[in-house]
């Protein structure tokens, strides 16, 4: 079956909402899929999220907080447009904080986000204190591309080749 992953993310619509222990408003469902076959929506659980995570987040970060659609149809692939941006190895130590601390200072909505949050977002600082873009680029200033092998895994690959 051919299937349409996507996380659901914007505005909480009415019918979408439920109260939290704290009685705030939560989505009741984030993450879907759409089976392209039978029309039909289900709930999905999004354990991987794709190649180069915290890249893709410094990505969506220094293009002003958009989202882009890094997916290029033609090549069926995965790209990352080439960007410049530092290494800072003071982001280390926000790598150590705590699951409270990461929560009330990287999220607008605390009590929505998912179980993963706080490790992804840790994972994000530790990359930053230790990768820029001459070390993920190496000076070739062009797009990295991932695309699905015949095993369901994502690989890198050159467009040139």
């Amino acid at each position: 079956k051919q299937w349409y992953q996507r996380r659901v993310r914007g505005n909480v619509m009415s019918l979408n909402t439920k109260k939290d222990r704290g009685g705030r408003s939560c989505p009741i469902v984030t993450d879907v899929v759409f089976c392209l076959e039978s029309k039909t929506l289900s709930r999905a659980n999004f354990t991987y999220r794709g190649p180069e995570l915290p890249l893709r987040s410094i990505y969506y970060h220094a293009s002003g907080g958009s989202y882009l659609n890094i997916y290029n149809l033609e090549l069926q692939a995965i790209e990352i447009p080439f960007f410049q941006f530092e290494k800072d190895t003071g982001w280390a130590r926000a790598a150590n904080l705590s699951d409270h601390v990461i929560l009330e200072h990287c999220s607008t909505s605390p009590h929505c986000e998912p179980p993963s949050f706080c490790d992804d977002m840790r994972q994000l600082f530790q990359f930053k204190a230790t990768q820029g873009s001459s070390d993920i680029f190496r000076g070739r200033n062009q797009s990295l591309f991932f695309r699905l092998d015949s095993t369901g895994k994502w690989v890198s690959f050159d467009r040139c080749v």
